[in-house]
């Protein structure tokens, strides 16, 4: 996707990945922000977004990820960063793959690692979206989400248990 040709191609997001990360012999460790679940973040000003480590590490190293893919890890270890530890699969892959080594569990909510919103942020979204006086748009811009994110939660394709 696009996002992995702006990190291989801009030298200063490259350095700033690349100077987070203890090589070892195993895992390579991420040594700087770190999500809920142990994945590493790297926030970035101007377009302001969030690089997953793992993902912008294994783009340095082995090229573009194609759009809609997952980069998983062999070794289990969310904050590895070892481009040898990480392989490309589709959402399904990877639910596969975690199911297959006793690693799911049903998190919902805010108690994702990856969630962005709070229930009480679910809520309000809501209210604004039915009183008819935001737009999906102005609500996605006011709480810094995409559209995509706003809609789901409108329609009730994710936080259902709000």
């Amino acid at each position: 996707g696009l996002m992995g040709l702006v990190i291989s191609m801009d030298p200063k997001i490259r350095d700033r990945l690349l100077g987070y990360v203890k090589k070892a012999p195993g895992c390579w460790e991420w040594l700087a922000c770190k999500d809920k679940r142990g994945y590493g973040r790297l926030s970035l000003r101007n377009p302001r977004r969030v690089i997953l480590a793992h993902r912008g590490l294994y783009e340095i190293y082995k090229g573009p990820i194609p759009d809609g893919l997952c980069v998983c890890h062999h070794c289990d270890n969310p904050g590895c960063v070892n481009p040898d530890h990480l392989f490309v699969g589709t959402q399904k892959d990877n639910i596969k793959d975690m199911m297959s080594k006793g690693r799911h569990k049903t998190l919902r909510g805010s108690s994702c690692g990856g969630s962005i919103l709070t229930e009480e942020q679910v809520l309000r979204i809501r209210a604004a979206h039915k009183d008819g006086t935001h737009s999906l748009d102005a609500i996605a811009k006011e709480y810094k989400v995409c559209r995509s994110t706003i809609e789901s939660v409108v329609y009730r394709n994710s936080w259902k248990h709000v």
